[in-house]
């Protein structure tokens, strides 16, 4: 039979018809080397985005230091002490994450203590830009800064939390401005390496890093230790509730001389 234009088409169309797609054969192959690549990958992924959130970490710790900085230099008196910590003071060292503490007066409201100083403060203001810093990206406990944001975002109109009955914690471990050997308050710009600052340590949750922890001493440095130098074999993992004072202080000892060395 003589081939017309029109039978031509049709048959090129088919041809073209027939070779569209993929066989249930290749398809299994291509998801095959997609979730082969995806395994090699996933290790490599959750390492970098780590090493990130260690370096944001530590950035937060620059940022707080710098608060800390404007709130000793604005003190009234000479001795440029840093912010002082009422769980620190009355050794209660497991809440020294606490940006809030109990006011005694009439009402027992919550009254910013601590680092929550640097972010509202009665008669010098906000010394941090943004809040976000006492919140470490690597938490993956109960103390999130979407679960107080409201709270401190409230507090843009309030020099103190109004009517604030819950406690308002941050991710990082305040000594209060007190050398942990004697208990003595430090001025800022005193000699010396003193650990003021670590990553939480209140309980199993608040380790933020799974490794690690970041800590800052008052002379600006931000150092990384592993936690075998400062932590038992498999403490972590062992840890079901909150740190006792005790054992807060002998970790945080630990920290002190690893950081001394």
């Amino acid at each position: 039979m003589k081939k017309t234009e029109y039978t031509s088409l049709t048959h090129s169309f088919r041809l073209v018809q027939s070779s569209a797609g993929f066989s249930l054969v290749e398809l299994l192959v291509t998801l095959s080397i997609i979730a082969l690549l995806s395994g090699i990958m996933m290790p490599t992924v959750k390492s970098v985005r780590a090493s990130a959130e260690k370096l944001m970490c530590a950035n937060n710790m620059r940022s707080i230091y710098y608060g800390i900085n404007g709130y000793a230099i604005d003190r009234l008196n000479s001795r440029q002490y840093m912010p002082s910590s009422i769980p620190h003071d009355t050794k209660n060292f497991k809440d020294t994450m606490a940006i809030t503490a109990k006011d005694y007066g009439p009402k027992a409201n919550q009254e910013w203590d601590g680092l929550g100083l640097l972010w509202r403060n009665k008669s010098m203001g906000s010394y941090l830009d943004n809040c976000k810093c006492l919140y470490c990206p690597s938490h993956h406990g109960e103390h999130s800064y979407e679960r107080y944001k409201q709270d401190l975002e409230h507090s843009n109109n309030s020099l103190s939390p109004v009517n604030l009955v819950r406690q308002l914690f941050c991710n990082y471990q305040y000594a209060g401005g007190r050398d942990i050997k004697n208990g003595l308050r430090i001025p800022f710009n005193s000699p010396g390496n003193n650990v003021i600052l670590t990553d939480g340590l209140r309980s199993k949750s608040d380790f933020n890093h799974l490794k690690g922890s970041n800590s800052l001493s008052n002379s600006g440095e931000v150092r990384w230790l592993y936690n075998e130098k400062f932590l038992n074999p498999n403490f972590i993992s062992r840890m079901t509730d909150e740190v006792t004072n005790d054992r807060f202080s002998e970790i945080w000892t630990k920290i002190q001389s690893e950081v001394d060395r």
